[in-house]
């Protein structure tokens, strides 16, 4: 399986998949909403830390492997189609 690669779409479909809003998804970053707000707008970098972050929320919210990887491709479609 190719590494994961976190996008604002990745997470947006991420907490889609579970029907999170963002402050439920922000619960499980142990951030705020203002900043995953900031992060699936682009408005925000994500860099290592908040991929941590993100991964500390898939872990809590126990996701497995193959979910994250249909999600990937999903994000990758559906950037593909915004350009």
């Amino acid at each position: 399986m190719e590494e994961l690669r976190i996008t604002p779409e990745f997470i947006q479909l991420l907490r889609s998949c579970h029907s999170l809003s963002q402050a439920e998804f922000s619960f499980y970053m142990i951030t705020t909403q203002s900043k995953l707000s900031e992060l699936e707008t682009g408005k925000r970098p994500i860099t290592e830390y908040y991929e941590n972050k993100i991964s500390l929320a898939i872990n809590r919210l126990q996701i497995s492997s193959k979910e994250l990887q249909h999600i990937s491709e999903l994000a990758q479609i559906a950037k593909q189609k915004q350009n």
